[in-house]
């Protein structure tokens, strides 16, 4: 509704605007509704909306802990198997919004705020340490093979600018 045609956020964005992200709608668990099924509807329609005005369209975001879906959360299989199905919705993410996306964040929120620690999140509990680096290594892969060779990759956070011992977790 809000990127109806005509409407009063069409015509700002098309104004005002360079560049637009969702909101909810390009996270994990409104997308993947369960292993290899994924629910593109809604941020299709971002998407389309953004390369159909000239108006970049930044993903936002492929992993974060709190837009785990359930089938995800309830994963019975090993590590490796959680792992692979970490590697295989962000390849197919990055795959289907390849040269309609021009970058996304890839990790979100992964150190916790007393900047000590990563915050301690289903990903970091299945997939270790390395994870972050990991999620950043498929993407990049998932996009070359795509020939989306120009796609911007990033990790987002909060507070970086003012909690100095996060800001050393994250550049850690």
């Amino acid at each position: 509704l809000q990127l109806t045609s005509g409407s009063p956020y069409d015509i700002i964005l098309k104004n005002e605007f360079s560049s637009i992200s969702a909101e909810y709608e390009m996270k994990m668990n409104p997308i993947s509704t369960a292993s290899g099924v994924y629910n593109w509807t809604a941020a299709d329609k971002i998407v389309d909306y953004g390369n159909a005005n000239g108006i970049n369209v930044h993903g936002h975001a492929l992993v974060w802990h709190q837009a785990v879906p359930d089938w995800l959360k309830n994963f019975k299989g090993t590590n490796e198997e959680f792992a692979l199905e970490v590697k295989k919705y962000i390849t197919d993410v990055v795959t289907h919004y390849a040269g309609k996306v021009k970058s996304w964040d890839v990790v979100n929120e992964a150190a916790d705020d007393n900047g000590n620690n990563m915050r301690n999140t289903i990903f970091l509990q299945k997939m270790g340490p390395n994870y972050v680096k990991d999620c950043f290594k498929w993407a990049r892969e998932a996009a070359n093979a795509a020939g989306d060779t120009n796609l911007l990759l990033f990790y987002n956070d909060y507070a970086t600018s003012s909690n100095l011992p996060k800001q050393e977790r994250v550049y850690t």
